[in-house]
């Protein structure tokens, strides 16, 4: 009966002292150095290229980029439709296929028909990533957000709000500011 009883104090006794050492933070998992850190910008190499020894991270910025290069290179071509499929949920919501059709038909990306070159991604988190890109010899960055199984182009607050003031306004904006 004794042995029993000490052996139960004994084991009770390290249990308070495992959980005491972890509520104090003094056993915490190690970091897995490979994992995707939010604000490293992850250089890129061209999308047939992708680095798998790199680590999660690594893996991540690469599908990003080649989500942005995708996207990019249908709008630069012309595919507006398949530009405005690469959109996230709420750009989707801002403006039909139809509309945004319309208003890049009318109002053509002074780039059109340039080679579009990702240069760069800085993961913000697991879901969101900046994506920097050379297009047309200026440098622009894209907000992708990974909803739905795949990285999405999340349209800009400008371009949102172009989207509310509908097709030919919008139209008439872009084209007053010489942005077509």
């Amino acid at each position: 009966m004794i042995r029993v009883t000490a052996f139960r104090t004994t084991a009770a006794l390290a249990a308070v002292g495992v959980l005491t050492l972890a509520a104090s933070g003094c056993l915490k998992p190690t970091a897995d150095p490979n994992a995707a850190k939010p604000g490293v910008i992850y250089p890129t190499r061209t999308p047939a290229t992708p680095n798998n020894s790199a680590g999660p991270g690594s893996q991540i910025a690469h599908a990003a980029s080649v989500a942005a290069q995708q996207a990019v290179d249908r709008y630069a071509s012309g595919d507006y439709a398949g530009a405005w499929e690469t959109y996230t949920e709420a750009g989707q919501k801002a403006i039909s296929k139809a509309d945004f059709v319309k208003f890049n038909t009318e109002c053509p990306p002074k780039f059109l028909h340039s080679t579009a070159t990702v240069t760069g991604v800085q993961l913000k988190s697991l879901n969101t990533a900046v994506v920097g890109v050379t297009i047309g010899g200026q440098q622009a960055q894209y907000l992708l957000m990974f909803e739905r199984g795949q990285w999405r182009l999340q349209p800009s607050a400008a371009a949102m709000a172009n989207f509310k003031l509908g097709v030919a306004k919008a139209v008439q904006k872009e084209k007053a500011a010489g942005a077509c």
